[in-house]
């Protein structure tokens, strides 16, 4: 039997792959599979991918054209035979028991989905914990105020997961995302209301590379908006929309307005097109409990410019040029 899918989605990461492939066929828990989808890499990947397989017949490789990372994980999924599956980015790598801890715990609480820590890690060799969750979290309330609210962060990654729960909730994936994918996919996911349990334990190696999608900035941003439309889409569809709205224009107001436009680097153009997608919701966030809480946390400058930018894009653009001044 098969007790976990590992799937590793890899794209043109050949100074990476191997480190992640070493730390999953070292896996404490051996009855797993190992799904690596190559998504059309034009480099090395593909090559040493098919070479651990020759050495672990538990490898099992698809190859498709590149699709995205959305795209490969479906593949993935299409194949998985596991109790569970446990999705990584092909340059990230895991500790060598994350799967046994993750399997023990799900099958001792019952759980669809079990929450874990991760380190991010630095080029330089530099560690550094990071939550998937905040603490102290409460699982007898509700956990998909928790998922929009962000409590929970969205990374696909920390979420282990029982493979029969998607399938038999028919759970829906996002398409033609290349960008804040995790976020609709987790939402999806937390809105079919999944046994939840927590395993404060840092399992996962978070790789922090320059020139990963997450770190780079271009009109990939401007997907997001399809990945809160696809939300949107599944409340409405499962009649959810009105008892979380709070939680989803909290989730509007931190994803369009606060990250991309008060606390961004200004990447030029995209900068004033998300801050106009973020004034086309026409939410009036000011009477948001949640807004209300996190802005109440703010220092006062970054509360000033957020102000300054709700009232006036071009007055919040000088605003901080003067900040970036001091």
């Amino acid at each position: 039997m098969i007790k976990v899918s590992i799937a590793i989605a890899a794209y043109n990461i050949e100074d990476y792959v191997s480190r992640c492939l070493e730390s999953v066929v070292a896996q404490t828990l051996k009855d797993i599979e190992i799904i690596v989808v190559n998504d059309g890499s034009t480099d090395n990947t593909l090559y040493k991918i098919q070479n651990f397989g020759k050495v672990d017949d538990r490898i099992v490789v698809v190859n498709q054209k590149n699709k995205g990372l959305i795209e490969a994980r479906k593949s993935a999924l299409r194949v998985a035979k596991g109790e569970y599956i446990l999705f990584i980015d092909g340059d990230d790598w895991l500790k060598l028991n994350c799967v046994e801890v993750l399997y023990n715990k799900a099958k001792l609480k019952e759980s669809d989905i079990v929450l874990f820590n991760s380190f991010r890690a630095f080029e330089d060799g530099r560690l550094e914990k990071y939550r998937s969750f905040e603490e102290n979290l409460d699982l007898n309330s509700d956990n998909v105020k928790k998922i929009l609210s962000g409590e929970i962060k969205a990374n696909i990654w920390s979420k282990f997961i029982k493979l029969d729960f998607i399938k038999s909730n028919n759970i829906k994936y996002p398409s033609n995302i290349t960008y804040a994918e995790d976020l609709a996919t987790t939402a999806s996911l937390f809105l079919y209301n999944p046994a939840v349990d927590i395993e404060e334990d840092n399992l996962y190696y978070y790789f922090q590379r320059a020139t990963s999608v997450s770190n780079v900035i271009n009109n990939k941003v401007l997907e997001i908006p399809k990945a809160i439309s696809f939300i949107k889409e599944i409340l409405v569809e499962r009649n959810l929309y009105e008892s979380y709205k709070d939680e989803f224009e909290y989730l509007v107001y931190k994803h369009l307005f606060y990250y991309r436009i008060v606390d961004s680097n200004f990447y030029v153009d995209l900068h004033k097109q998300i801050y106009d997608e973020w004034n086309s919701h026409k939410i009036n966030i000011n009477k948001n409990k949640y807004f209300l809480d996190f802005t109440s946390k703010l220092n006062t400058p970054i509360k000033l410019k957020q102000n300054i930018f709700m009232k006036n894009y071009r007055l919040g653009k000088l605003f901080n040029k003067i900040l970036n001044l001091k």
